[in-house]
Formats: structure tokens, sequence, C-alpha cells
């Protein structure tokens, strides 16, 4: 028997589009892939490449013969699971497949779940339909041999006979895997009903699949899930199957301790996500590869402003003062392990900026690759290292009440802050000013020439004087000298431009 990752699945499929999507799920999930586009070339391949372990085959193959003709051609000469793949849903051509081959049958666009388990279980009946012939001929060979079959297979195999019409089942024998699984006495339920033993089975729902398989002949798949009854509590999947006595087999595993460690992981995510949420820190979660907010805390919503529905559309950059290339640079630091704390300056919603030690690790949560970012307002310190030079609330007012125009522009180019002088000089009140950028409140000719200039002090930290004119949002023009520069922040980096303008004659219409 081959291994998953070595089977090779021929798909053929006419539309070029849909077989590359379909390949590259089935690459992705360790098949080696041939494609063919017809029939023809189908029948051709199955007998060039070697060890094609499964097909799978659309119906409408375009020009020539359909995949019911070509599967008919294929399974004639060889014998290999055949599973097919289409768009059809007509129940005279699901019907029409049936009887070709008893491996599947897909309808596309049902997702990569699907198709991936289909496939799974075209194999469990085509390796279940391999062993139950070997148990044919070990019967016929020895009987001694089958049974050393049957008690070393892995997963546990119980046989059941039909009781009262199929509305029960007694057990006829159970292998040495299933006593392991289920901690039986053999001796004490052998001939016993199953409901009797297994009282839950009813609820479980296996038992209606006994009742088909029995009924029909036809194999089926019962998936994973919770077996609950009184001392036991198990997940099980079960592959059932009709022997030519009559007898029916079920083939089983125990998959309690995978689940655990599957749940114990979902809820160490839960706790980690619930600290993260209440923590009183300010925390965002930012994925690594393009900087965008994965989730942030109740502390950060409260921080900076906006919403955590709001955070979670925008990206660290527009939060960031620092340029786009410096900031992927420093997160780049943190995947390296280079370096996990920096100081930047953060821009809030009311348009205010913030001082901020940013503390960040790199983790996978969820199959996302992102960093964990702890965030300290040191505001409040740098402030009071600037009172050493000065009163700031006196700067502030003077700011305010300093008679010629002046403001101060992110390096995006959107005011920050303006003085009562400058709302003033544009005739437009200051909340219609913040945040936005000279093409929202000036005409296009000015707004292009000072953006130039904007950019030559991003680019580089200099001083500008030059003469230029303003006109308000009521036509009134103003002749003025602008004297601008660039900020810088805390590590030396510019992070926006500062403009005083002189009025150097009284306004003309």
């Amino acid at each position: 028997m081959v291994t998953d990752g070595s089977k090779k699945i021929l798909l053929v499929e006419d539309e070029p589009v849909v077989a590359m999507m379909q390949s590259r799920i089935l690459s992705n999930n360790d098949y080696d892939v041939t494609v063919a586009h017809t029939g023809e070339q189908a029948i051709e391949l199955i007998n060039m490449v070697d060890n094609i372990n499964l097909i799978l085959m659309d119906i409408d193959l375009g020009i020539g013969m359909d995949g019911t003709e070509a599967a008919k051609i294929i399974l004639e000469k060889e014998e290999i699971p055949l599973v097919f793949l289409s768009s059809h849903t007509e129940k005279d051509i699901v019907s029409k497949t049936e009887g070709i081959t008893s491996y599947g049958y897909i309808v596309k666009d049902t997702g990569e779940t699907v198709l991936l388990a289909s496939i799974k279980m075209a194999f469990k009946l085509f390796d279940a339909k391999l062993k139950e012939r070997e148990k044919e001929r070990a019967l016929e060979l020895s009987e001694n041999r089958y049974f050393t079959l049957f008690d070393n297979i892995s997963s546990g195999v119980a046989i059941y006979e039909a009781k009262d019409s199929g509305n029960d089942f007694i057990f006829k024998d159970v292998n040495k895997a299933s006593i392991l699984i289920d901690g039986f006495d053999k001796d004490k339920i052998i001939g016993e009903s199953v409901i009797k033993i297994r009282p839950a089975i009813v609820e479980f729902g296996l038992l209606d699949v006994f009742k088909r398989v029995w009924s029909t002949g036809k194999p089926e798949y019962f998936p994973l899930k919770i077996y609950k009854e009184e001392n036991l509590d198990k997940y099980y999947d079960n592959y059932v199957y009709k022997l030519p006595t009559g007898e029916i087999v079920a083939v089983y595993n125990d998959y309690t301790e995978q689940k655990i460690t599957e749940d114990n992981v979902k809820q160490n995510e839960e706790r980690f996500y619930d600290l993260f949420l209440k923590h009183s820190a300010v925390k965002l979660l930012i994925r690594a590869n393009d900087g965008s907010i994965y989730d942030a805390n109740y502390a950060a919503e409260k921080f900076y402003g906006w919403s955590r529905e709001k955070l979670k559309t925008m990206k660290i950059s527009e939060i960031n003062c620092l340029d786009q290339k410096h900031m992927q640079e420093k997160m780049q630091k943190v995947i390296q392990a280079k370096e996990n704390s920096f100081k930047f300056s953060h821009l809030l919603a009311d348009g205010s900026i913030k001082d901020v030690e940013v503390f960040s690790n790199e983790f996978f949560f969820k199959g996302e690759h992102l960093l964990h970012s702890i965030i300290h307002d040191i505001t409040d310190k740098k402030g009071a290292e600037m009172a050493l030079e000065g009163n700031l609330e006196f700067l502030n007012k003077l700011f305010e009440t300093i008679p010629v125009a002046v403001y101060y522009k992110d390096i995006e180019g959107h005011y920050i802050h303006v003085n009562n002088a400058f709302a003033e000089m544009i005739s437009l009140p200051k909340e219609h000013i913040i945040n936005k950028t000279i093409f929202d409140v000036s005409y296009q000719e000015l707004a292009i020439f000072n953006s130039h200039k904007d950019q030559e002090l991003i680019q580089n930290k200099k001083i500008q004087v030059y003469q230029t004119s303003y006109v308000s949002s009521q036509g009134k023009v103003h002749d003025v000298i602008v004297h601008k520069a660039s900020v810088l922040n805390s590590n030396n980096k510019i992070c926006g431009i500062i403009g005083i303008i002189f009025s150097i004659e009284k306004e003309r219409l």
C-alpha cells in the first residue's frame, strides 16, 4: 500500500483554469498530480504512466468521448479507484456514474475540504476492497492466516450478524485492536446485541449505517464523531461494509487523544485571546507580511480613539509617523529577533500625536504570522523633558494667539495642528482643516506647488523660505512669505513639517 505522500492522481479536466486550481489543491496536500484534458488522453496516460493510484474524472470533456465513456474503458483494463468530479447534479447522471464506479461523486465548487475528504474516502474504500480480497484469499488458503491478518490490523474491527430483520446486530467477532480500544471482555460480548453492549449506538447514528449497509450491500464511511455513554467518551470514525456471508464489518479508529490535543490548543488560544482583549496595557496584533492590524484590545480602542472594528481595517503605517519603508525595516528586526523595543510617534483619532515605546514579539496565532505589540504611552515623560526648557502650556497658548499663521503637517501632508491665524487666513473653521490636505482647502495650482515643496522637506532635513499666495475659501488672495522646516521625532527621523506664514501686503480681491 502506498502512503499519502507518494500517491499519484490522474486529474481529467478539459477546462485549463479549473484543472490548474484543482491540481494546485492536490499538490499542496502532497499528492503527485498528472493532468489529462480529454478522455482519449486519459486512456493513453493510464497505459503510459506508472503507479497511478486514483482518477478524478470530469464528465463533460468537450469534443470527443465524455468522462463516463472514458471511465468504462479504463476500468475494464485497470482496477483503480475512480471518482467523478462534475458540476452535474441531475439524478439520472449521478445514477449513471454509480453503475460505473462506487468510489464517489463530487460536485464541483463544494470546496477543498469536501474534495480532499472524498479522495481519502475513495482510497479507504479501495484499500478496504483490497483488504477484503486479501481476506477472501486468506480464507481459501488458511483459516489461521485469516485470523492472523484480522488480529494484527491496527484499526479496531468488529464483525456483526443481523438480528430481527436488521433492526439489531449481534457481535460475531472482534480483533485485538478493538479490545484495546474499547476495553472489551471478548468472551462476554460475543453473541450479545450491539444495542445492549453499546446502548448509545442509536443516538450516535452508527446503527442506522449498519442497517443501510446490511440492506443495500453498499459500504459507507461514518465520519469522526464523539461517542458518549456512561464511563465512555471517545471520538471514533467507522468504515462499514458487508461480507459475502451477509455479515457486516465495522473498521474504526480511536482519535480521542488527537482531539483532546486539538481542543487543548483551541482552549489555550481562547485563553490567550481573552487575556489579550481585557489586558490593561495597550496591545495590537499586527500581520507580519503587510503591517495590517489583525486585532486590537479594549485598551488600544480607548487609547487611540478608534473602535476595534476600525482599527482592524487599518495598517500600522496609518498610526505610526514613521514612513512605510522604515516601518517595514523595524518589523523585520522583530522577525529576525534582532530588536524588539522601539520608540515611535503615534497618531490618534483626534489628530493628536503620542510618543510611545513599543515592545514587539513574533508569534503564530490561528494560522496567522503576527507581531504581538505592547504600547506604552511615554508622552508625559517626554513632556516633562520639554517642560525643563519652557512652559508647555505657555507655548501652546502662544501658538494659538500668535498673529501670524502657523501650521503642522504629518509626512502625508495632513494638517495636524493649525492656529487661529491660519484658519482665519483661509477663512475655514479649524475643524474643517484638521486631517485635510492642502488639496482639500486650496486651489489646484497652489496645492501642487506646496506639495512639491513639502516633499523636498520630507526627503531632506532643511529650512525653506519662499514667496507665494494663499487664496481663502471666500476667494481673497494673500501674498505671503512662507518659512517651513522639517520636524524630527525622538529617533531623529522626519515625522512632519511646520510652517509659518507672514503676510506681505494687504488682502486684495
